[in-house]
Order: C-alpha cells, then structure tokens, then sequence
C-alpha cells in the first residue's frame, strides 16, 4: 500500500501527517487550526507580534488580502487559503527559514537563562535541517503549486531584492 504524502500548505514541507487541527510544521512553524484561522481585525495585531519572523506593513497585507481595507475591523474570519498565503508571505519576507532551528536555538537560551516556561522542546518530534537553504524552502513551494518568484513578484514586484534573488535561485 502506497503511504499518503502531506505538505504544509505554507511552506510545502512534507508532513508526516495531514495539516490538519493542532498539527504543527517545523519549516514555516505554523499550527493547523491556530494560526490559519484569523479574523480580520487580528491581522496587524497578529503580524507585528511575530516571535520568529519580519512583519508585513499595511500596503504588502493588502496585495495578498484584496478586501484587507474595508474589513481590517471586523470579527469574521479571512478565508483559510488567503491566511496560508499571509502566513507565506511572512516567512518569505522572513527568509524562508526552517524556524524549527531557530525556534529551538531561542528556547534553548530561554532555558539557560531560566526564562523559559514552555514545554520541553524535546517533547516534539521534528527533525533537525543544518543544511537548509533558500533554495530547498522556494523548491518546496512546487509541492503545493505556488512559483516562490511568482508569488514574490505579486506582493513586492520585480524590482525588489527578494524577487531577484528567487529568480537567480530558481534558474
């Protein structure tokens, strides 16, 4: 029998299991259920409380979200597909990185310093990726349709430095 393959629908990293409630990626680290399900008037407050990532100003949410400007106040929920395009963005502009490394380098630290009141970190099953780069995490974008220049291109334009860089990257 043929194993089933799951993507982040993010990032497109291979999942063990469907990205589904609670389900979390390393790569983009993003929660099924959490942090795809946002309301409109979370957005800018949700964006510029970012741990691990850049935040996206008002003009780039509203390339991705059309109807960001007239909604931004209000409590109903930006379909799921526009959301996991927000949250790419955000890791894009970030630098693409596989943030479990980080996240568990920042925790570590937290730890050191006794600041830390998660979970143990070893508590979740993920796989280390010293070797990441740009190039896998925009390769992996294919996995679930989405061209990294493209999509880059449509929220920064040509002229910007990231779109260059995927285009070199993706020759």
């Amino acid at each position: 029998m043929k194993k089933e393959i799951y993507y982040c629908p993010i990032c497109g990293y291979e999942l063990e299991d469907y990205f589904g409630s609670g389900e979390l990626c390393p790569c983009c680290f993003r929660e099924a259920g959490c942090d795809d399900e946002l309301c409109y008037d979370e957005i800018d407050g949700e964006s510029r409380n970012q741990k691990y990532y850049e935040i996206l100003d008002r003009e780039e949410i509203r390339k991705i979200i059309p109807d960001y400007k007239k909604k931004y106040n209000l409590e109903e929920y930006v379909p799921q597909e526009i959301v996991w395009d927000y949250l790419r963005a955000i890791w894009i502009k970030s630098g693409s990185p596989y943030t479990w490394d980080i996240v568990k380098k920042v925790r570590l630290e937290e730890l050191e310093r006794g600041e830390d009141n998660y979970e143990d970190i070893y508590g979740y099953k993920v796989i280390d990726e010293p070797d990441w780069t740009k190039e896998k995490a925009y390769r992996q974008l294919k996995r679930i349709g989405v061209d990294a220049r493209e999509f880059i291109k449509s929220i920064w334009g040509e002229k910007n430095e990231l779109y260059k860089e995927a285009v070199e990257i993706m020759k």
